[in-house]
């Protein structure tokens, strides 16, 4: 079949928001660039809370919206990103309904755990801390524990969703391929559903990947580090923040972002008198941030979760940033990935201390970003679709 002739369903929780949100409008840009039809389905353009319980655990009018989709149109590839905050699986059982009358492929992008797990970080909450499961987890491991930060109803809710999709509906079993941005959560995955055909397939996150040169040494007299993205307890801010108390070295640390931890971190800036050194920036525009990262010496990101794939790794190994993060999950793959890393666990000011010491002198050697370009995502989502139709 020729590529031209064929017409996809790309289907999302929401048009606008994190990762997944951008990964989704980029698919549609592919799509579109190389003239082939795509419907796309989602349920708000910007992200909401939940509306109901009954329509998070299966929705029946994004069911019935879904529906007449399908009886207008007949697709050759359906294409599902996120969809149990908003649309809920409930699609999924759709999906498999016009599947056996059309014979279309599904294809389900994993941008998190959520198919092996209810909550989709891989994380509980024991004591008031997050905790992260291990290799072993089964279906009994996480239905004993707390899966929601805000308590036991919503992770209540969760579960139910969970169980309900893909222990009694069984919905996994729609869908044929599932491309995922890591190795990390293709291996988890494969874990929990051995026979599952899982692709890895890099997010678009540079433009292109330019040639630099090599550098050494700070960018200024001072370590200037930053971190940005979504301030919540998951990111590891506040012991980050507490791990600088002690620490000899000059630095200046940014934080960009907002969220609802954000007077908690004032108030460790505060208790651990580093007012003069951490400043609390806001939020500014993608493009912006980006222009402003040039003027770093390291990113950091200190996550107690796994982290799946962060762009910011990426994002920073490109504009010739040190990267210090954590050797777990997406942030050990990536970091080793992109090259010029220091991994800051198990936190310390020694650690800190050490490392910054190091930064002051270190060469930043440019590595290989092709695999994060546009242009790479571009031509890998088109061979997986002329690979099935």
């Amino acid at each position: 079949m020729e590529m031209k002739s064929i017409k996809v369903l790309l289907i999302n929780d929401f048009l606008y928001g994190g990762g997944a949100e951008v990964v989704f409008r980029e698919i549609n840009s592919v799509l579109n660039n190389n003239r082939i039809h795509v419907d796309i389905f989602y349920k708000e353009e910007k992200q909401k809370l939940i509306q109901s319980p009954i329509s998070y655990i299966y929705s029946f009018s994004n069911k019935r919206k879904l529906k007449q989709l399908f009886k207008n149109n007949r697709y050759n590839v359906v294409i599902v990103l996120n969809y149990t905050s908003a649309l809920s699986p409930s699609i999924l059982s759709v999906i498999n309904e016009y599947k056996q009358k059309q014979g279309f492929k599904v294809i389900y992008n994993a941008h998190d755990a959520h198919l092996i797990c209810p909550n989709s970080g891989l994380n509980y909450f024991q004591n008031g801390k997050m905790m992260r499961f291990d290799e072993k987890m089964t279906i009994f491991t996480f239905l004993s524990k707390r899966l929601d930060y805000r308590g036991h109803i919503f992770s209540i809710l969760k579960k139910t969703q969970w169980v309900t999709a893909y222990k009694i509906l069984k919905l996994q079993n729609t869908i044929d391929i599932i491309v995922t941005p890591s190795y990390f959560l293709k291996e988890r995955i494969n874990l929990f559903y051995p026979d599952k055909d899982v692709k890895v397939i890099r997010n678009p996150t540079i433009n292109q990947c330019l040639k630099q040169p090599s550098r050494i040494g700070l960018k200024g007299k001072t370590l200037h580090i930053i971190f940005f993205g979504r301030l919540s307890d998951e990111k590891g801010l506040i012991p980050f923040v507490e791990a600088l108390k002690s620490v000899t070295i000059p630095f200046v640390f940014d934080i960009y972002g907002e969220g609802k931890i954000k007077h908690d971190i004032e108030k460790a800036i505060f208790e651990n008198n580093l007012q003069s050194k951490i400043s609390l920036k806001g939020s500014i525009d993608h493009e912006t941030l980006l222009q402003n990262l040039t003027n770093y010496d390291a990113m950091v990101l200190p996550s107690i979760m796994y982290e799946n794939a962060p762009l910011s790794i990426v994002e920073a190994a490109a504009s010739q940033v040190h990267i210090l993060t954590m050797q777990y999950g997406g942030m050990e793959e990536l970091a080793k990935c992109v090259g010029n890393y220091y991994f800051i666990d198990p936190l310390s000011s020694e650690k800190l201390d050490s490392i910054f010491a190091h930064l002051k002198n270190a060469r930043f050697e440019p590595s290989d970003l092709s695999e994060f370009t546009k242009a790479v995502f571009e031509k890998r989502i088109l061979n997986l679709l002329n690979s099935i139709c």
